[in-house]
């Protein structure tokens, strides 16, 4: 299975999903997949993704340097989204955006459970 029917599978089985990508730190997305209310909701995921990979970044230094373990999971929530992102390994993660109403916790589960697969895939 390729990249963007895991990601299809996290967007279509999470209520309020409306994208997810699969990303490195650098800031490159591997690939990416968006229904339709993303560009609706006017959600540029490629430019969120950038700037996502840059906080990344910055949290995983803060957690290395002050050897609180490793850095698996990360979640923002604004009025209009709620964005969280798993951790494949040192170089990339997997992060899902829905709606302000999404169903945050379906999102995770999802995470969790096609992050190893997608892993698999490199």
């Amino acid at each position: 299975m390729a990249f963007k029917e895991h990601l299809k599978r996290i967007v279509d089985n999470a209520d309020g999903a409306i994208a997810a990508v699969v990303m490195g730190f650098d800031g490159i997305a591997i690939e990416s997949y968006d229904r339709p209310a993303a560009a609706e909701a006017g959600l540029d995921t490629a430019t969120m993704g950038i700037e996502l990979a840059g906080l990344f970044g910055q949290v995983r230094n803060v957690i290395n340097n002050v050897d609180s373990g490793t850095f698996k999971e990360i979640s923002i929530s604004t009025d209009k989204i709620l964005a969280v992102a798993r951790i494949m390994n040192g170089e990339y993660f997997v992060a899902v955006v829905l709606r302000a109403d999404g169903n945050f916790g379906k999102a995770r589960y999802l995470l969790r459970v096609v992050t190893p697969a997608l892993e698999q895939e490199f």
